[in-house]
């Protein structure tokens, strides 16, 4: 089982089904309805009523979000937790920003900006990430990231800020 997994079945106890589920963690339906039969498989439990229509929870399925629920809040719980120890940088002293990638368009940041952060900051190491806007919100939904800059307006209004 993987933490994603449980995520993309919470979304979908969330929102509905699959599809509004895929729009609202910025990944396709199929990784959605992917993810969950790993989990139907690795679990021999049918957790969406897959009809001709859009595939929502089926009740073995609303019971199996709500108990991810509660991993969910502790996982998350333990996130704030070593945050909150080490200002926001995670334990190896890495902080991972994705950013937009620009194509073509300039540069994000100046050339010396690395240099000088790292000069200003040495106990940080500043991993940048330069990926398409879509990855930049899911890096931050499924906690990949500790931040992400983006020149677009999130579905998901949690990650504004």
């Amino acid at each position: 089982m993987q933490l994603s997994q449980l995520e993309y079945l919470q979304a979908v106890a969330n929102y509905g089904g699959v599809r509004k589920a895929a729009r609202a963690v910025h990944v396709s339906p199929q990784a959605v309805s992917s993810a969950i039969k790993k989990l139907e498989s690795e679990y021999q439990i049918v957790l969406l009523n897959r009809s001709a229509g859009e595939a929502v929870l089926s009740p073995a399925g609303r019971e199996f979000a709500r108990r991810a629920r509660v991993i969910l809040a502790q996982v998350d719980d333990l996130k704030k937790y070593a945050q909150s120890r080490d200002d926001g940088v995670s334990p190896d002293g890495h902080f991972r920003l994705y950013a937009p990638c620009l194509h073509g368009r300039g540069r994000l940041f100046a050339e010396n900006w690395y240099d000088s952060f790292e000069s200003s900051h040495p106990q940080i190491h500043l991993d940048v990430w330069h990926q398409p806007t879509a990855t930049c919100f899911e890096s931050l939904v499924l906690g990949i990231s500790d931040a992400a800059i983006s020149f677009e307006e999130p579905r998901d209004s949690v990650l504004s800020s």
